[in-house]
């Protein structure tokens, strides 16, 4: 991927608390993507594909709700 360093860089180098919502069959962002994430943040994984917020809105908004809760 041509941005794959500039993204990860982003994301190693803020201070800005980071979750992800992430569907572990997704072929480009899947499981793979979210076992590296999880050094970075909390991260929710669902039993879904590439679109986690179409294929399982009630989940998504649960975990969204959950990871912004103070």
């Amino acid at each position: 991927m041509a941005n794959a360093a500039r993204w990860e860089g982003a994301l190693e180098g803020t201070d800005v608390p980071i979750a992800f919502v992430g569907g572990v069959a997704d072929p480009v962002s899947g499981a793979h993507v979210l076992d590296s994430a999880t050094s970075l943040g909390e991260v929710v994984r669902l039993e879904v594909g590439q679109y986690p917020h179409w294929e399982a809105p009630d989940e998504v908004a649960e975990a969204l709700l959950r990871l912004s809760a103070p």
